[in-house]
Order: C-alpha cells, then structure tokens, then sequence
C-alpha cells in the first residue's frame, strides 16, 4: 500500500461516495468537484457505445498518479510515487488501458530529472511497452496514440510516423491539447515556426492553466524570435505557478538572449531558490554571472557522458561562455544517447552562431531537423 504524501493529501480530501458499480460514470463528477484542486483529469475514452467497467481503487490509484505526473517538474520522488499508483491501479485491474498510457507519460517525465543515460534508455523501454500494451487493450483510445507519436519522434526520430499518430488521435479525440503539441514538435522540426506557435496556441485553447502547454508556447515563440512574447508568457505561467522550475529555467535563457542579464540572472537564482541549490544561489550573490555558469559546467562536466543529464543544457551554457567547441561535444553526446530534447532545442536561436559549423550540420542531419 502506499502512502499518501503530505503535498498530496488536499487533492483527496473531499470523500467521494461511489454509488454506482461503475466509476466511469462518476467521472464527469469528479472532475467538476476536484477541478479547483487538480490541473486535469481525463476522461477514459467511450467507443462503440460500450464503457469498459474499472475498478473503483483502481480508478483512486491512476488519479493520482496522473496529477502528480501532471504537475510535478522538479524532483523525481513523487515520480516515481506516481509509479507506484499506477503501478498498482494495473495490478488492480490489468485491462485499464488509461493507467498504462499515463505510466508510459510518466517513465519519460522520470527521464528530464535523472542522469543516466542507460538508465533513460530502460525508461524509454519501459514506456514503450505500457503504451503497447494500452493500444493492445484499447485499439480507440486517443491518448495511446498520441503518446506513441512521441515515442516514435522523440526516441526514434521517424517524424512522419509521430504526425500520423498524432493525427490518429485527434480523429478520435478531437478536444486532446497534447496531440498539438505533438504536431508542434512536428513543425518545429520541420521549421515550420509558424505552424509549430499555431498548433502550441491550439493546446493552449485546450488546456489554458497547464504550465507545460504554457511553457511550450512560450518555448516556440523563442525558437521563433519573438522574446517578448516568449518573456510574457513564460511570466504568465509563473504568475499561476509560482514554483513551477522550467518555466523560471527556460525565462532565463529567453532574457540572456534578449541582453537582459540581469533579469536573467535574477531568475536563474529563483530557479535555484526552488530546487534547493544554495551552493550555485550563493555564486550569483557573491561572484559575476560568468564565473557561476563555469562553476556550474565544472560539475556538469564532472562524471561520464553517460551520467550527464542534459548535455543540451550543457551546450546551451557553452554557448553562454562562448565555448561553442564544446557545444558541439555535448551536442554529440545528445546525439549518441538520443536525447529527448536534442530535436527541438537544436532549433533554439542559442545555437544560431553554430549553423555553419559541418559538425553541427550532421548532428541535424541525423536528427532530421530543417532548420
């Protein structure tokens, strides 16, 4: 059994009385009752006029697991707490395709807060066979698509392929943000900018109080120059969540860019106020910014390619300090391990100084970005 978490408990306060043998037909219930204090819940897809019946503690479980994969950026404990409830929502009741696509979601969000690489690849594994699995149970159901599409285009780089899926689910599930932000990826990859901001503001209409819909759109706005945009959204997703880490990482680089150091720097040590980094908040009180970007690439730079947790962040920084030699190692090293960030934050304007360069031309050739 596994305990609920204190961050946790005022999500399950209210006590909800199952009177009927079916959950599915509380959901619509739930949902209005628990809005105020979850960003989503999802509503297990209805197909053929047939509603599978799941099982009431398997149903507790998976929602669970879902808000804290829906909402949490920054440490990896809850993750995989969220593992744990879905883990055994499926264990509870082994045809509940919907838990299978959220443990999917869930090994891959475990990857953007883990350094070893081997170990992301087993994640990514992991995640490929629950959605499988999902999409052996339920041929209908629009979330298992669309997460497959970005399996296939994040991991496996066949980006047509990632299209399909994602287009497959809209079909079915017309009103689902994430299958834009799929395509989003899609036309970032393509360098379709445009398309790629027209698909983020869809997934926006969507799901308007998700930071991660709103720290996409902003992202896209970046990638296509236009900073003040990027700077207001990114704030505005701050305004609704005000621990919300990425969204304070990504607005720094978006400010550097912009010759607004300060303020760059400013959020930086924000950012670090959140994780609970006091050595590197300490370095931007007492030492110039340049020489905390350094102290923090020595120790990014400190273990083995395959312990390296982002090395697209790291190439990111190099640019900072103006050490594009090494950008393009650690890009490579992206590349190697097949980084799940490598194909859209390639397209960041950071790297713009580099796009002659025929090492970084391969690197994008092997991705499959246009840029």
């Amino acid at each position: 059994m596994i305990e609920v978490h204190p961050e946790e408990k005022h999500v399950w306060a209210e006590n909800y009385a199952l009177r009927y043998a079916n959950v599915l037909q509380l959901v619509n219930q739930i949902s209005v009752e628990i809005a105020s204090n979850i960003s989503s819940v999802v509503r297990p897809e209805v197909t053929n006029n047939e509603i599978k019946p799941v099982d009431p503690k398997a149903y507790d479980l998976y929602l669970r697991g879902r808000h804290i994969w829906n909402t949490q950026n920054i440490n990896k404990q809850p993750l995989l707490n969220a593992v744990a409830y879905l883990q055994e929502a499926i264990d509870i009741d082994p045809e509940f395709a919907q838990a299978y696509v959220t443990l999917a979601e869930t090994y891959l969000a475990i990857n953007a807060l883990i350094g070893d690489n081997e170990e992301k690849m087993q994640n990514r594994i992991q995640a490929g066979l629950a959605i499988d699995k999902a999409m052996e149970l339920n041929q209908s159901l629009a979330e298992a698509y669309i997460t497959k599409g970005n399996l296939v285009g994040k991991f496996d780089w066949d980006w047509e392929n990632m299209k399909v899926l994602a287009e497959k689910g809209l079909d079915l599930e017309p009103s689902n943000a994430n299958a834009h932000l799929i395509l989003s990826n899609y036309f970032v990859v393509k360098g379709n900018y445009k398309k790629a901001i027209e698909e983020a503001l869809k997934a926006q209409d969507l799901d308007p109080i998700n930071p991660q819909v709103g720290c996409l759109v902003a992202e896209r706005y970046y990638i296509a120059g236009d900073n003040d945009r990027a700077i207001q959204k990114y704030q505005e997703v701050i305004d609704l969540n005000p621990n919300y880490g990425w969204a304070y990482h990504n607005l720094g680089f978006v400010y550097m860019k912009a010759g607004e150091t300060e303020k760059g720097v400013e959020t930086w040590q924000q950012l670090q106020v959140i994780r609970g980094h006091k050595e590197l908040y300490d370095c931007y009180d007492e030492h110039p910014y340049q020489f905390c970007f350094n102290y923090f690439l020595e120790n990014a730079k400190a273990s083995d390619p395959r312990f390296c947790s982002n090395p697209v962040l790291i190439s990111l920084v190099d640019m900072l300090v103006d050490d594009p030699e090494s950008a393009l190692d650690y890009l490579g090293i992206a590349k190697r391990y097949k980084n799940e960030d490598l194909p859209v934050m390639i397209a960041y304007p950071d790297f713009y100084a580099l796009h002659s360069h025929p090492e970084f031309q391969e690197i994008v050739r092997k991705v499959g970005v246009k840029l």
